[in-house]
């Protein structure tokens, strides 16, 4: 907890520090300098937080390890593929204002920004693969979002139980206690006396029942 405390702060402060020459005169702060693409330069902070982090908590090797978590194939093809979802999303609800209300389709508006209208597809998108796709994705997916998991699987494991008493488990245990066998029923007990806790050589009592079973089984309460 004590990593995502010091990165959120550490990025929301990196961040709105960049951005303080575009929102200061709100605050009577007047004449500060900008720079080129300084909203972009914004967009890095999560990035800069999440490798500040790692290297107050991890050093070194964790420094390494980001680095190559950067650099992998694999999440460089989704976050192409997250860059350029917004020009398809766009073409698509054009198409589909072409059909509800017969809007002429231009596609001219999607191959160039007004922000910065210099920009041709290629610029913008390296644009946006820099300052907020490594910026912001690094830092928020990359860094945050699995510690996240990671916190909440903790919380998950504490509070959501590996066993419980499933009915065909109970019903084999009953039915074979019936018949003068406790070693089942004294088995189930054993196992479900540590519910949160996994116990090797017990995926059986882990698994639903079969689709059969479940077909003709009924509670008392009529289920």
């Amino acid at each position: 907890m004590k990593q995502l405390i010091t990165y959120f702060g550490l990025a929301y402060l990196i961040s709105w520090t960049i951005w303080l020459p575009l929102y200061g005169h709100t605050f009577g702060l007047t004449n500060l300098p900008t720079l080129p693409y300084h909203h972009g330069l914004g967009g890095l902070g999560p990035l800069i937080a999440s490798f500040l982090t790692t290297w107050i908590f991890q050093r070194k090797e964790g420094i390494n390890l980001l680095i190559k978590k950067c650099l992998q194939v694999r999440p460089l093809f989704y976050l192409t593929v997250a860059l350029l979802s917004p020009f398809l999303l766009a073409f698509i609800a054009t198409i589909i204002n072409f059909f509800i209300d017969k809007s002429p389709i231009n596609l001219s508006g999607l191959l160039s920004c007004k922000e910065f209208s210099q920009f041709n597809l290629l610029t913008f998108f390296i644009y946006n693969l820099i300052f907020f796709g490594f910026g912001e994705e690094v830092g928020w997916r990359g860094f945050a979002l699995p510690r996240f998991h990671e916190k909440f699987n903790e919380f998950m494991n504490k509070h959501n139980p590996v066993f419980i008493p499933r009915n065909h488990l109970v019903e084999q245990a009953l039915n074979e206690a019936a018949n003068g066998n406790m070693n089942y029923f004294v088995e189930l007990l054993n196992i479900l006396s540590k519910p949160f806790q996994y116990q090797e050589n017990s995926e059986k009592y882990m698994k639903p029942a079969s689709s059969d079973f479940e077909s003709r089984y009924q509670t008392f309460c009529g289920t």
